[in-house]
């Protein structure tokens, strides 16, 4: 075997294997009732996996059927597109700024809660409260 040789689509396969979590965490938002969650959760499959997007796009019309009028998640969106990058707006509302050429319509927040999510984190977690107190006093330590 050449070591020197890449791993085919490896980097696909991690993004599918995310993707399937994801799914499942949606799956069990979707249970409980918690249709802005598992909006949150398809959109950020299908960002991952796209190949699939059918099937994220037949989960999102099926959540936003099932939730009352007026209520309905939103995706996020492209607000205005430009020479050096475009302004998104996030699905909780947030704008920030992408690049050219990046792809995902989601927020760092919105990310990094699916992220702490995925691991199984809370944000009751003793540890990331910890996190949070030496983050809060290396700031106000700084000049």
């Amino acid at each position: 075997m050449d070591i020197q040789a890449p791993l085919p689509d490896t980097a696909r396969t991690i993004r599918k294997h995310w993707a399937d979590r994801l799914l499942e965490l949606a799956r069990a938002a979707w249970r409980a009732r918690d249709y802005n969650r598992a909006f949150e959760l398809i959109s950020r499959c299908a960002e991952l996996d796209p190949a699939r997007g059918q099937i994220w796009a037949d989960a999102l019309r099926a959540i936003t059927k099932a939730v009352p009028p007026g209520t309905a998640p939103r995706a996020g969106r492209v607000v205005r597109s430009g020479l050096w990058g475009q302004v998104i707006e996030c699905g909780c509302g947030r704008k920030f700024g992408r690049p050219n050429g990046q792809q995902g319509v989601s927020c760092l927040t919105c990310q990094s809660r699916t992220r702490l999510m995925v691991t199984g984190i809370d944000q009751d977690d003793v540890a990331l409260a910890r996190l949070r107190q030496h983050n809060a006093r290396v700031i106000s330590q700084s000049p």
